[in-house]
């Protein structure tokens, strides 16, 4: 529904579960003027990640990623976590072999700036930052990104 009370209906969402674990699509956020609408497929380790304009809900993009990916809308644009398929590698911390990734990603997919994080928990905004855990996994860390 925009401010003005019309109602804007956008196509519908897979909702047709496979035997492979595919098939269904759930709206991951809104963020960036988008609307991130992710089906997860396989083991987690394949996924579909669709993206909608805001405000018309017509379709922008469509590429793969990971079923664990976050999408948020920070002061800095949309950041994520994951391995999306086009992303640039993730650089490895040599004290840790469990290092997770932030990137900028647009709207049509395209991940840059990698930023290597401990295992992440979670994203968040609009300061972005990062609620990590570190082995031994005794501990969560908050990490400010700026």
């Amino acid at each position: 529904m925009t401010g003005g009370g019309s109602v804007v209906v956008g196509p519908a969402l897979l909702d047709a579960p496979n035997g492979e674990g595919g098939g269904v699509q759930y709206v991951s956020a809104v963020a960036g003027g988008s609307v991130w609408v992710t089906e997860p497929a396989g083991q987690g380790l394949d996924a579909q990640v669709s993206t909608f304009d805001a405000s018309t809900l017509q379709a922008v993009a469509t590429f793969g990623g990971t079923a664990n990916e976050q999408f948020v809308d920070t002061v800095a644009g949309v950041l994520m976590t994951g391995q999306p398929a086009t992303a640039p590698a993730c650089p490895q911390d040599s004290a840790s072999s469990v290092v997770s990734c932030v990137y900028r990603i647009s709207a049509s997919g395209v991940a840059t700036g990698p930023l290597a994080v401990g295992q992440s928990v979670a994203l968040l905004g609009p300061d972005p930052a990062v609620i990590e855990s570190n082995p031994p996994y005794a501990q969560l860390d908050v990490v400010r990104i700026s």
